[in-house]
């Protein structure tokens, strides 16, 4: 199990949602920024992660796109404080899409809180 997928179970119940949608979100993002160095603002979800993942799982990009955001929005919803850390600053509501899945490829692709002091 990969270091992403236990940070979601320990929020999570494992079973309680479907993850993968989730995770292969946050490591297409993790690739594109890190490795590719394409920047976030160039980035687009729907094209560039959605549709990817989408294909790759024999889904549409609209349904993977509503599963990232059930993760999000359940895992927030459970906790979060524990959003809170993996983005490094106290959060007052929930994040966008686009923000929590940076904050989360941030984290396990640079081993840190996004905006950690």
């Amino acid at each position: 199990m990969r270091k992403i997928e236990q940070r979601i179970y320990s929020i999570l119940a494992p079973a309680t949602i479907q993850i993968y949608p989730f995770v292969t979100s946050c490591e297409r993002i993790a690739k594109l920024l890190f490795e590719d160095e394409i920047p976030i603002d160039v980035i687009k979800l729907h094209r560039d992660i959605y549709s990817v993942i989408g294909r790759s799982l024999s889904k549409s990009p609209n349904s993977i796109s509503r599963s990232v955001e059930r993760l999000l929005k359940k895992m927030w919803e459970t906790s979060p404080e524990a959003i809170s850390a993996i983005a490094g600053k106290p959060l007052d509501r929930c994040p966008r899409v686009k923000q929590g899945l940076l904050f989360f490829a941030y984290y396990f692709y640079m081993e840190r809180p996004f905006f950690q002091n």
